[in-house]
């Protein structure tokens, strides 16, 4: 994911000349200088630069450095332009909004590098400014500057606009970027050579356009009863995980639907929406359309959407080599409504924007997202829409009337189909799902009556369709008419449709996997993230071992070595594999230390690349530091020990702490059938593997790095001779009685007392020997580094006088 940097620079300056200036105005007698009170030479000069927001449409519709004549001189296009003939061209004016009078005005201005002002806007070739100013400019790229002056003899104070810089802005303006304008300096004189304190508000030149917006439904409801329950739902909605807080006991709760659509969509491949919403609401997942596809969108199919109600979040991912820009539906969210909904209560929806990203597989491409709320409301009594022709269910009336005449004691009809209903005027709702092409409906009447048919038809694809019957019954002379029974058929004709998939499936002499594995780089095309997960064996799961590092202050790197433990090669194994690293702020990996035993292709992801972001999508989780990827890693023989890798991390010079925690989440993918093998390439759909750890699919797994400064024994920061003095009481309480005497003095300090005592003995054995703890002879060559040291000006053991003292 590209970051988009924003170039902000704010320099009002603030200048007061209270002194006659020794500079003349050509051959001013300077005779006629009068003296000026203080308060006269600080009267304000009040300027401020335009503010433009770009759209979109509107930076398109900029004109380019070429068109602008201030670009040329004699034909020819200034030497600070070169290059730049098809940078966008913003108009910025410069507003005088008070005045208290001058004769001269001069503007340093102050631009990014991004910005380069071409000229100022003329009308009749001729700069436009103030009827009593005329102006001079000097634009070179490296200057930028203006001169004004006043034509009359009184000082000159009109306001309004003085001057309108021409800016070019790149060729490429970043979707959401914002170059600040500024004056470095300022100052303005009147006649009698009196300065003035001029005040300047920088201007703004900001591109607001974005390059992906998600609007959401304002969702209204007539009424509660147009809502149907969380029970009605059951196999009609997708979510990896179940909802926070959802259980059986809300089958009877509401449940309504909100429509998410994509406005701006420039193309991506890969995005993740985490979802805000009131938290009287449930995400329980995405409405399915048809029984097959939980997408609103042509052409987009369930397999590239995964739901998680548990994280509130929406991804999407396509292959590779398609970069979706279509706009509209896209999805329809399900939530719970509490058990008691506030009427005409407003239930917000929206887009956590901070957190939402979009990817695109191009790198030029920014990631702004925006987004327009949305709400679930159910109207109170009496309440009139706010949305006026809001779309909310679909229905057709079909009404019987049975003339009869006389009518005695009507009770009950009862139609068994999924609804009760109650004649005395009784509307029967008939409820059809999937696609219906023609449905006929046979609705019979009986008890002492003759037959009324009922032809229902319906010739609309419906997602959940309502068909309202009602039928009046009018009776003749009979007594307590109880039950009626309306058996009702529903006839469904399903249409399913196939897209062709073309693959050439590899040769049957030769397992997939090794096809795959043993593919020349140039064939081998990116991995394809498939929909489903593989799932272990409740017993089975993947494991590995980050040993616990421990280093001397001042090292500039700690190399962890990861391997896999007690692993099964027969029903454990995989083909890919991304280890995912957080570390502490400033550590990096050093990506040239990066090893591995195995026969796999090793790589390092950086994290700010395109390809970790779309990392972070498939797996849910994003890693600080970085992803180390295997590719066509064969483990069908990896011993239950195998090292996987060994990388080295680079230590900033500012760490001193004593322990830094140190995270490495593993995440496996194995090859599939979908995987497409041409005669010039490859592509492998890899599935991941569900290693029993819920939505994220990844592992997590803590270690530390312990850092301490050399010979400190009691972990105080500082080396001194009461660190010697611990080492031989230590190594003689050993002796004698096998007890450390160390634990009560290291218990006051930062170190958690599990790794106390580790770290205690490792800065103490300062000839760094293979022994486990600190030995008499550390003791020595410690009490001869601080003599070394105390007739240094610093007086701190340094590394060179470690080497002086110990042969390593």
């Amino acid at each position: 994911m590209k970051l988009i940097k924003r170039v902000t620079s704010a320099i009002t300056a603030l200048m007061m000349v209270t002194s006659m200036s020794s500079m003349s105005l050509q051959d001013m007698d300077l005779s006629s200088v009068q003296t000026t009170s203080l308060v006269s030479a600080a009267s304000q000069i009040s300027m401020k630069i335009g503010l433009q927001k770009l759209s979109a449409d509107s930076y398109e519709a900029l004109k380019t450095v070429a068109d602008y004549t201030e670009s040329y001189t004699d034909s020819k296009l200034k030497a600070h332009l070169e290059g730049k003939e098809k940078f966008k061209v913003v108009e910025l004016p410069v507003e005088m909004t008070s005045n208290s009078g001058f004769a001269v005005l001069s503007l340093d201005f102050d631009v990014p590098d991004e910005v380069t002002i071409i000229g100022s806007k003329k009308e009749n070739n001729k700069i436009s400014t103030l009827k009593n100013c005329s102006i001079s400019e000097n634009f070179t790229g490296d200057i930028n500057k203006i001169n004004c002056s006043t034509s009359g003899a009184d000082d000159s104070n009109d306001t309004g606009t003085i001057v309108t810089l021409l800016c070019a802005v790149p060729e490429q303006f970043s979707k959401g970027a914002v170059y600040t304008i500024g004056v470095s300096q300022a100052t303005a004189k009147n006649v009698d050579l009196f300065g003035r304190s001029v005040e300047v508000t920088e201007g703004v030149i900001e591109n607001e356009g974005c390059d992906y917006s998600v609007e959401f439904e304002k969702a209204y409801y007539p009424s509660a009863d147009e809502l149907r329950t969380l029970a009605d739902y059951a196999d009609k909605y997708k979510a990896d995980a179940p909802a926070r807080g959802l259980s059986d006991e809300h089958l009877d709760n509401k449940v309504a639907e909100v429509t998410l659509k994509l406005g701006t969509n420039v193309g991506f491949n890969s995005s993740q929406m985490f979802l805000d919403y009131d938290k009287e609401l449930m995400f329980v997942g995405c409405a399915y359309s048809d029984n097959k596809s939980i997408s609103l969108m042509d052409g987009v199919s369930d397999s590239h959407i995964r739901v998680s109600a548990k994280y509130n979040k929406v991804i999407v991912s396509y292959d590779s080599y398609k970069n979706i820009s279509d706009s509209g539906d896209f999805v329809k969210l399900l939530f719970v409504l509490p058990d008691e909904i506030q009427e005409g209560y407003k239930y917000q929806i929206g887009l956590n924007t901070t957190s939402s990203e979009f990817v695109a597989w191009d790198p030029a491409s920014g990631t702004v997202v925006k987004s327009q709320d949305g709400y679930i409301k159910v109207a109170g009594e009496n309440e009139e829409p706010d949305v006026p022709n809001m779309p909310v269910t679909t229905t057709t009336e079909v009404v019987t009337t049975v003339p009869v005449t006389t009518t005695t004691e009507l009770t009950t009809t009862t139609v068994p189909v999924t609804t009760t209903t109650e004649l005395t005027t009784t509307t029967v709702p008939v409820t059809t799902t999937t696609e219906l092409t023609t449905t006929t409906v046979p609705v019979t009447t009986t008890t002492e009556l003759t037959t009324t048919t009922v032809p229902v038809t319906t010739t609309t694809e419906l997602t959940t369709t309502t068909v309202p019957v009602t039928t009046t019954t009018e009776l003749t002379t009979t007594t307590e008419l109880t039950t009626t029974t309306v058996p009702v058929t529903t006839t469904t004709e399903l249409t399913t449709t196939t897209a062709p998939v073309t693959t050439t499936s590899p040769k049957p002499s030769k397992p997939l996997i090794d096809i795959v594995l043993g593919a020349d780089n140039d064939k081998l095309k990116s991995e394809q993230f498939d929909n489903d997960t593989i799932k272990l064996a409740d017993s089975a799961s993947i494991d590995i071992v980050v040993p616990k590092k421990m280093i001397f202050q001042g090292q500039k790197k700690a190399e962890y070595t990861v391997s896999l433990k007690d692993f099964d090669a027969k029903s454990e194994y995989f083909e890919y594999a991304g280890f995912g690293l957080d570390l502490p702020e400033g550590f990096t990996v050093d990506e040239a230390s990066l090893k591995t035993k195995l026969n796999g292709k090793l790589r390092y992801i950086a994290p700010d690349s395109p390809y970790a972001t779309v990392i972070g999508l498939q797996t849910g989780y994003t890693a600080n530091g970085g992803y180390i990827m295997f590719r066509g890693v064969d483990t069908r023989t990896a011993a239950e020990d195998a090292e996987l890798f060994t990388v080295a991390l680079n230590v900033p010079d500012t760490a001193k702490g004593h322990v830094y925690e140190i995270g490495v989440s593993s995440v496996y993918g194995r090859i599939t059938d979908k995987t497409i093998v041409t005669e010039d390439s490859i592509t492998p759909y890899i599935a991941l593997i569900d290693n029993n750890t819920g939505d994220k699919q990844y592992k997590y797994n803590d270690t530390k790095l312990l850092m301490g400064l050399k010979g400190d024994v009691n972990l105080d920061n500082k080396v001194n001779q009461i660190d010697a003095t611990l080492i031989l009481k230590e190594v003689l309480s050993l002796e004698m009685s096998g007890k450390t005497i160390l634990s009560d003095t290291l218990s006051k300090s930062d170190v958690p007392e599990e790794d106390a005592l580790e770290l205690s003995y490792f800065l103490g054995n300062v000839d760094e020997s293979n022994d486990i703890r600190f030995a008499q002879v550390d003791s020595t060559y410690l009490l001869r580094a601080l003599l070394k040291a105390d007739m240094t000006p610093d007086r701190v053991i340094t590394e060179e006088i470690w080497k002086s003292i110990i042969k390593y």
